[in-house]
């Protein structure tokens, strides 16, 4: 399917995208569960405090393409992030129930900080600074290309 403008899902509410675009931004407080699949969105991105899982992109997905800011804070359910190309900045800060972020390019700057539960960032490409502290849960770092400055610190 396609939507010409943006999507808000409201709390207790959930979004399932499979090859579908949004041709604006996607927001959403306090839903249930997020997951894009082979989905493009030509706004800003922004996910918070959803209680179950945030899955962009990953197994069985082409890429998904996000042309704007991506913001995913205060998730609780676990968040995967794969195999995406963000055009825009990357923040993925203060989530629980564990992360993966791997495969994706990144044209900004990405931020990764203060995530628990485990956290696994590999094989990324970003163009801009890279800045990945204080996750905690188990880390793993590899096979990542960063373009700009690199921050990483108090992972563990």
């Amino acid at each position: 399917g396609k939507v010409t403008g943006s999507v808000t899902v409201a709390a207790g509410g959930a979004l399932w995208i499979s090859g579908g675009t949004i041709g604006g931004s996607l927001s959403s407080t306090g839903a249930l569960g997020i997951t894009l699949c082979s989905a493009k969105v030509t706004g800003a991105v922004t996910v918070t405090g959803t209680s179950g899982p945030v899955a962009m992109g990953g197994p069985g997905c082409t890429s998904d393409t996000l042309s704007g800011s991506v913001s995913i804070t205060g998730n609780t359910g676990g968040t995967s992030f794969e195999n995406n190309h963000v055009t825009g900045s990357l923040t993925i800060s203060g989530n629980s129930g564990g992360l993966t972020v791997s495969g994706d390019t990144v044209t900004g700057s990405t931020t990764v900080t203060s995530n628990t539960g485990g956290v696994a960032f590999t094989t990324n490409t970003v163009s801009g600074s890279l800045t990945i502290t204080n996750n905690t849960g188990g880390f793993t770092y590899s096979g990542n290309t960063i373009h700009g400055s690199v921050t990483n610190s108090g992972n563990s």
